[in-house]
């Protein structure tokens, strides 16, 4: 069984449990000291799973001061395409064209939810419609929050 410890909250997380199916990190509820610690514990639980059950993952309210951990955000994009093939739900703090064109290939994916976003503009867009991505078809749901520097390259 893997768990993660993450400082200052009282947060175990079974990633190998047969029944883990949702996971939701209110990222107002962790002190933005360890914003970089806890994303890191983060990636490297799902990094080191050997099977996800993963359907819905939320990271909710992180903010503004989450916009500066947006590689930690393009790299948990990438281990949960790569680990949790159940997804379904995806809501992160923010996004950017790298993050939707990982996203844009996660085979079950059929809601997405971004708070904000940083270094999006219509490339990003459009890898989700493209006839190549799985998110053509079976994405239902998109909403994205606060657009900043939608026309930058």
């Amino acid at each position: 069984m893997n768990l993660l410890r993450i400082p200052n909250c009282t947060l175990f997380l079974f990633f190998s449990s047969p029944d883990m199916e949702t996971l939701k990190i209110n990222l107002r509820k962790v002190s933005p000291n360890n914003f970089d610690e806890t994303f890191r514990a983060i990636i490297r639980i799902i990094k080191m799973s050997d099977y996800c059950r993963l359907k819905e993952f939320c990271l909710i309210e992180g903010g503004v001061q989450v916009d500066e951990y947006l590689p930690f955000v393009e790299e948990l994009c990438y281990f949960l395409k790569q680990r949790a093939n159940k997804l379904v739900k995806l809501h992160l703090p923010v996004a950017s064209n790298s993050c939707l064109t990982t996203i844009s290939a996660m085979p079950s994916l059929q809601c997405l939810v971004i708070e904000r976003t940083r270094h999006l503009n219509y490339d990003g867009l459009l890898k989700l419609c493209d006839d190549k991505s799985s998110t053509k078809y079976l994405l239902q749901v998109l909403h994205i929050g606060k657009i900043i520097n939608l026309f930058t390259l």
